[in-house]
């Protein structure tokens, strides 16, 4: 529960589980939230933000980005405050949000990533290009990678639909690039397996596999197909192969990889194990962990912020809007002096040990980002002087109220008390629920 307003008038409201913003209570109260002091100040200026707890602040962003017409980006300290952030959003907002994640280890760690995380970035960089997201919610770990620019990433994503020709041995090509692993049967993400003239595969973003039925050079049917059964369901129009590497894998990647791997890291200076994995490398095997280095051979890459300016759009870069900079801030210098320690070992000991800035972007690009975000949510200090000069927050006055997990009997009196004061309660909860909520 969040009051927002103190001096400036109150709004009241519970998100318990779901709600919208075409809803006319929530546009009236949208209405009211615009026209505020604060709201009007922010927009004007910009800057910083006190007292406007996160699920107000998904709010206030969206509001925020509707009216400037650019897209947001929200950078929070952890992967929690990230999904808080969306459930928010969900309530609040358009739906037009997506968490882009990151992996948890450093690209020196020579470990496959997460396969969930792999589908969760590849899904999240599809729905920016597209236009589908216009808010992306990440951690500053997510800053850090380096991505494809979206012409890149959009020529690896597949659209297909009965009656288009694609040789099988094309599409398998493709696959093998994008890094998915053939197998005998699909069962999970990043699969797939040729039979005859069936191609079953399991891209991100679907729920279920994907069954296409070709003959010769054409696909005649796609279906999902149930991975235990194996047997096929219902038919689909079409379907979006979205890759499982952001980058171009596949032998023909791997042996330019160790090519470029050798001469960074200097052939004759490499210890045993480097030039295993570099040999690895050029018989097309690899080793765990090599796609990591794959951003070496992009002829571009791009940043988060910049992934998210569609080509001749008016608006420009996006909206940035960090949470906590002091939290923000220490996880920067973390994963940065992670990034060090784990190249500093590695070089100590001849293995392979490419800088850190070449594989992802520099701790002071990054920390250069969050410095530049035109929104920063922080501490209570309404007044500070910075470089010489007084900086003023806009105030929201907004709090969190209690909870009331196990404490239904005193929801009523809160809501009286509320009222009180004059406040405007909104009460937001499942259909289910809305006779026990009157009761109340």
């Amino acid at each position: 529960m969040v009051a927002i307003g103190g001096a400036h008038g109150n709004l009241v409201g519970r998100a318990m589980l779901s709600g919208s913003m075409s809803d006319r209570s929530w546009a009236e109260a949208a209405r009211q939230l615009q026209a505020s002091a604060p709201y009007r100040a922010l927009r004007e200026r910009l800057g910083d933000v006190i007292r406007l707890p996160a699920p107000a602040a998904a709010w206030v962003g969206e509001l925020l980005a509707d009216d400037l017409g650019r897209p947001l980006l929200v950078v929070v300290p952890r992967e929690a405050d990230a999904l808080a952030w969306l459930e928010a959003v969900q309530l609040f907002g358009t739906g037009r949000a997506v968490y882009f994640p990151a992996p948890s280890l450093t690209p020196y760690q020579e470990t496959e990533t997460s396969l969930l995380v792999r589908a969760q970035e590849s899904v999240a960089l599809d729905r920016i290009v597209s236009g589908q997201a216009r808010t992306v919610v990440a951690t500053p770990r997510a800053l850090f990678r380096r991505l494809p620019a979206r012409a890149d990433f959009s020529a690896a994503a597949l659209d297909v639909k009965p009656g288009d020709d694609l040789p099988i041995d094309e599409l398998v090509r493709h696959l093998d690039r994008f890094g998915y692993h053939r197998t005998d049967l699909v069962y999970e993400i990043g699969e797939y397996a040729v039979r005859g003239g069936l191609v079953d595969f399991f891209p991100p973003g679907e729920d279920a596999p994907i069954r296409l039925d070709l003959f010769g050079d054409t696909i005649e049917s796609i279906r999902w197909f149930d991975a235990q059964s194996q047997r096929s369901e219902d038919t689909l129009e079409s379907i979006r192969i979205l890759p499982l590497l952001l980058f171009p894998g596949g032998p023909e990647a791997a042996g330019r990889l160790a090519d470029l791997l050798g001469a960074l890291g200097g052939d004759a200076d490499l210890g045993p194990e480097a030039a295993e994995r570099l040999a690895a490398l050029r018989q097309s095997s690899g080793f765990p962990g090599w796609e990591n280095y794959l951003p070496l051979l992009a002829p571009r890459t791009a940043t988060l912020a910049e992934t998210l300016v569609a080509p001749g759009r008016s608006a420009g870069r996006p909206l940035i809007l960090g949470v906590d900079p002091t939290a923000l801030a220490a996880e920067v210098e973390h994963h940065a002096s992670r990034l060090t320690a784990d190249w500093t070992a590695r070089r100590d000991h001849r293995r392979l040990a490419i800088a850190p800035e070449d594989l992802e972007w520099p701790a002071e690009a990054v920390e250069a980002q969050l410095a530049g975000a035109q929104v920063r949510i922080g501490d209570l200090v309404l007044s500070e002087v910075r470089d010489g000069a007084r900086v003023e927050a806009t105030d929201f006055a907004a709090s969190t109220t209690d909870l009331f997990h196990g404490q239904l009997p005193r929801f009523p009196q809160e809501v009286a008390t509320a009222r009180s004061r004059g406040e405007r309660c909104i009460i937001v909860a499942p259909a289910a629920h809305h006779v026990r909520m009157e009761d109340l």
